[in-house]
C-alpha cells in the first residue's frame, strides 16, 4: 500500500481558523515526513500544498495576500515523531500510531506532546488513490477530539506550551532580580 501525507485536513480540524497554529501543525507534520527537521526541504509540490492550504484557510476567514501575508512556520521539533519511520518499517498506518503510542508512553519529557504527534501524523496519512491530491476537500476528515486514546484526564494536559513558557520566565526573571539586588549591595 502507498500513501501520500496530506497534513492540510488534520491541522484544519485541530486548529480551527487559528491560521497561525495551523501554518506550524502543517510544517511540522511535512518536515516529520521528510525525516529533516527543517522547511528547507519542502519539495514543490509540498510548497504548493502548504499554499493552497494557508490559501483556504485565509479564504475561510475572509482574508486575502494583501491582508494577510504568510510564509511557512520555522521547524522546532521539540517531542519526537515517530509515524514517519514506523511507517516505512510497518507498512501498515495503524499499527504504526500503536508503536507509535507505546514509545511515546515511554518517554519521560514531552510524552502528552508526542502522543498528540502520532495522531496528528496518524491522521495526516492517506490511502494514494485517485484525485486524493485534492486538499481543498479536506472537510471530510474524522474528528481530530474523536482520536482513540486521547488524554482522559485534562487535568495532567491542562499545562500549555505558553504556560509553560510564562513560569520559565518568571523564574529566570525573579533569578536576575535577586542577582542584581545581591550586587547592588
Amino acid at each position: 500500500m502507498t500513501y501520500i501525507i496530506n497534513p492540510c485536513k488534520v491541522c484544519t480540524s485541530k486548529f480551527g481558523s487559528d491560521i497561525n497554529n495551523i501554518n506550524k501543525c502543517l510544517v511540522e507534520t511535512t518536515a516529520a515526513f521528510n525525516q529533516i527537521p527543517s522547511n528547507n526541504a519542502f519539495s514543490i509540490k509540498q510548497d504548493e500544498n502548504w499554499e493552497k492550504c494557508m490559501n483556504n484557510v485565509k479564504q475561510k476567514l475572509g482574508k486575502d495576500s494583501e491582508d494577510l501575508q504568510l510564509s511557512e512556520s520555522p521547524v522546532f521539533v521539540q517531542a519526537p515523531h515517530y509515524i514517519p519511520e514506523l511507517l516505512k518499517h510497518t507498512k501498515n498506518k495503524k499499527e504504526a500510531l500503536q508503536i507509535c503510542k507505546e514509545k511515546c508512553n515511554r518517554l519521560r519529557n514531552k510524552k502528552n506532546t508526542c502522543i498528540e504527534n502520532c495522531n496528528t501524523d496518524y491522521l495526516a496519512i492517506e490511502e494514494n488513490i485517485e484525485n486524493i491530491e485534492n486538499i481543498e476537500n479536506y472537510e471530510n476528515i474524522e474528528n481530530y477530539e474523536n482520536i482513540e486514546n486521547k488524554c482522559n484526564n485534562c487535568n495532567k494536559c491542562n499545562m500549555t506550551l505558553s504556560n509553560f513558557w510564562f513560569f520559565i520566565m518568571f523564574i529566570l526573571s525573579l533569578i536576575l532580580y535577586i542577582l542584581i539586588i545581591k550586587w547592588t549591595n
